[in-house]
């Protein structure tokens, strides 16, 4: 079974959902064109969809409970710093 990367738009704001296809792997969170992007390993064929719970923190913000770090990402002319991490 052949696999896709596709995108999908994220916020910077500090909790946001997001639905993928059960079974996606994330690569990373980058920004593009001003904004970020979560870019995952998706099967396009799977049709159940689970949804993921983001963690986004400022550098020096407290992150409490259990999280995996999926990528850090610069915006506002690289003045700004912000921690992408997956709720588990």
């Amino acid at each position: 079974m052949a696999k896709t990367v596709y995108k999908y738009p994220l916020m910077i704001d500090d909790y946001q959902r997001v639905a993928l296809p059960k079974g996606a792997q994330i690569l990373c969170i980058k920004m593009q064109r001003g904004k970020p992007y979560l870019w995952a390993l998706v099967d396009p064929e799977e049709m159940n969809m689970e949804e993921i719970h983001i963690r986004c923190a400022g550098t020096g913000h407290s992150i409490s409970g259990q999280v995996e770090y999926i990528d850090t990402v610069l915006t506002y002319g690289e003045s700004l710093v912000f921690h992408f991490f997956k709720v588990v």
